[in-house]
């Protein structure tokens, strides 16, 4: 099931991901009205869906993100680091419940899973700040970016107490928070970033992704699920 309102696809960097575990909790989380929300059941759907834009960082090192057993499947092919991602942009201020999406399977330590949020305070205009939580089968964290400076704490990745990513508003849209979960029902803090003064997040450019760092490692693949846009 997919849907989108205010659709405007723009190109952003980003990502990389392998394990795969059973099921997830039989109801997919969502808020009342989600701009974005995309569970990958439509496998001949565009793989972005109707919402996003695909972005690679090479046309041969990745194998293409791929919607499969309702899910989306991003795998890096050994030889190349590359990256995948979809990516939107929100017309539309962060104040609501933020941006997730559920890790069913990440890769080895080499590869890579990124939730991106890029915040400008006018349309077209400068970067304010980006923020993203990135992980591998080596943990879970956030950062900024491009600095790739730590935010807060990392914790180990397991599927059945960390598999739900999510970033939301805090402090009126002036701070972003990054969280993990297992049930979606309690939320372990990784970290917070005030965004500029006076700027706050009016705009914001949202991609998932995932890839590798690694050259010759095979860090298998990312799988994907149930992504939801309510800012």
């Amino acid at each position: 099931m997919q849907f989108a309102r205010h659709v405007e696809p723009s190109a952003s960097e980003f990502g990389t991901v392998t394990l795969e575990v059973d099921a997830a909790p039989d109801a997919a989380p969502a808020c009342t009205m989600p701009d974005y929300f995309d569970t990958f059941d439509d496998s001949s759907a565009p793989v972005c869906g109707e919402w996003g834009r695909l972005n690679t960082s090479s046309s041969t090192a990745t194998t293409w993100p791929a919607r499969m057993n309702g899910t989306l499947v991003i795998e890096p092919v050994v030889g190349v680091a590359a990256s995948a991602s979809c990516a939107t942009k929100l017309i539309m201020s962060f104040g609501r419940d933020g941006v997730w999406f559920e890790a069913l399977g990440l890769p080895a330590s080499q590869g890579f899973v990124v939730l991106s949020i890029e915040t400008r305070s006018t349309l077209g205009g400068s970067t304010n700040a980006t923020t993203k939580i990135a992980g591998s089968l080596a943990g879970v964290g956030m950062s900024d970016h491009p600095s790739n400076t730590q935010i807060g704490v990392g914790v180990p990745w397991f599927p059945d107490e960390t598999r739900w990513w999510r970033m939301r508003p805090d402090n009126d849209g002036h701070t972003i928070v990054g969280e993990v979960s297992g049930d979606f029902v309690n939320w372990l803090e990784l970290g917070r970033r005030d965004l500029p003064e006076p700027e706050t997040a009016s705009y914001l450019f949202v991609a998932l992704g995932a890839g590798r760092n690694d050259t010759t490692t095979n860090v298998g693949k990312a799988t994907l699920d149930r992504f939801n846009v309510c800012p």
